[in-house]
């Protein structure tokens, strides 16, 4: 029915209820943001301890690598200094055991390093050298002295050259982790900023909310006391902290309540509701688990005369091929659907939605959800029973698609009641199961 052909009565309560709708958005959106603007504050803020953590973790290191430095320095000067020694003992031995004016044809070198190079060259001399064996013992050895100073020398400048780049890389990661600090600084700093920007938004946003329900839900109240006897038990919680979550919860259960009031008290007067005055909303799909089954079985008690018991849904899903989902919105359980795996379908078994979250598109994102898993070359339907007398899910699943196949008499046990098998197919697949069936004998025929 048209907006013009209301009774004035009722125009003045859906536009009481759209005034509500609105300004509950603009409240739901500016808070919305301001929690977004919170997570990402406190993840900035975690980032930054992190940081704070690794530089504060990276000064031992640079302290650490400087000390093992100035130790292998130290060690290194020592031996150095040992090495000299050796060295010049060395060519003194040498200059004595030289006989008729000979001199040594090997140049010794005084660098560690370029000592052991040319070593090999020294202790061939060595054994041409005629000299007495004792002089050529006491030479050996002290040849073999000064090559063990020289590589102890060598080693120790090794290690204290890798100490060096140990500092220059732990200095590296300091400064780098340093600018990073600075840069999430000034990010903390900018994220604070636009943190108590959106705060005063959302606190005007609340202060003109509180203002503009007034008038809406005193128009309501006298509406709903008007058309019935159970007018609201409770009005809207004070909106004292635009930053209160728990307050925008409060807020999006009121706009929930007004909707499906609204549609009752319409529906019992006899006057039509236009369908798209109940905006749809979004919510989270996700596997069923063992602590939603009381709200599961509050929306079963509330959607069903012959309901399910807590026992009946846990021996069906203990079954490997059974599964539960719900429909999740603002930590609120608000619909379920149980349905069992088949070779070639899918079919459902109980499915319900809370009765202040019908018509909002609930039951169609569950359907979306469970189509997404069928494929054109395994499991290519969703099969349904709908009680005759259920009419309102006989249409959702009309209009979710499915096709009403044939009457399955006295279905139902508990009152001897028919249903209708519905059907969604795959788009492309066979369309019936007498097809199917068809299609099976012959191809059966042709094998053999």
């Amino acid at each position: 029915m048209g907006k013009e052909t209301l009774p004035p009565q009722f125009q003045g309560a859906m536009d009481a209820v759209r005034i509500i709708d609105t300004a509950g958005t603009q409240w739901l959106a500016a808070v919305g943001k301001l929690e977004e603007a919170r997570k990402n504050f406190a993840d900035l803020q975690d980032r930054l301890r992190t940081i704070e953590e690794k530089i504060d973790g990276s000064l031992p290191k640079i302290a650490e690598a400087k000390l093992a430095l100035q130790r292998a320095q130290e060690e290194c000067a020592t031996s150095r200094q040992l090495f000299d020694g050796a060295l010049q003992d060395l060519m003194k031995c040498i200059d004595a055991v030289c006989t008729n004016g000979k001199k040594s044809p090997v140049r010794l070198e005084s660098e560690p390093g370029k000592f052991l190079e040319a070593e090999h060259r020294l202790l061939a001399w060595l054994d041409a050298l005629e000299c007495s064996k004792s002089d050529a013992d006491a030479l050996m050895q002290k040849a073999r002295l000064a090559r063990i100073i020289a590589s102890d020398v060598d080693a120790q400048s090794r290690r204290a050259e890798s100490c060096n780049a140990a500092i220059q890389g732990s200095e590296k990661e300091h400064r780098s982790l340093l600018e990073r600090r600075r840069e999430l600084l000034a990010l903390i700093q900018e994220s604070n900023a636009s943190l108590h920007t959106l705060a005063g938004k959302a606190d005007n946003v609340g202060t003109k909310v509180r203002q503009t329900l007034q008038e809406p839900l005193e128009a309501l109240y006298a509406f709903d006391a008007s058309v019935s006897h159970s007018p609201y038990a409770q009005p809207i919680p004070p909106l004292t902290d635009a930053k209160n979550v728990a307050d925008t919860e409060a807020l999006e259960r009121l706009q929930s309540q007004l909707h499906i009031r609204l549609r009752d008290a319409f529906r019992s007067e006899g006057v039509s509701l236009p369908s798209a005055f109940l905006e749809n909303v979004r919510v989270h799909i996700r596997w069923m688990i063992r602590r939603d089954m009381p709200e599961v079985l509050d929306t079963e008690l509330q959607s069903f005369e012959y309901a399910w018991t807590e026992e009946d849904f846990l021996r069906c899903l203990r079954q490997r091929n059974c599964i539960g989902m719900v429909a999740e919105r603002s930590e609120r359980v608000v619909g379920f659907m149980i349905y069992e795996l088949h070779k070639s379908k899918l079919h459902i078994l109980n499915f319900a939605v809370q009765p202040d979250s019908r018509r909002r598109g609930v039951g169609a994102q569950m359907i979306t959800k469970l189509i997404g898993k069928l494929s054109s070359h395994r499991r290519t339907k969703i099969t349904a029973a709908v009680r005759e007398t259920n009419l309102d899910a006989q249409n959702f699943f009309k209009a979710s698609g499915f096709r009403a196949e044939k009457v399955l008499p006295t279905y139902y046990e508990d009152s001897g009641e028919a249903a209708y098998a519905f059907t969604y197919r795959v788009p492309g697949t066979l369309q019936t199961d007498e097809e199917e069936a068809a299609v099976r004998k012959e191809t059966d025929s042709a094998e053999w």
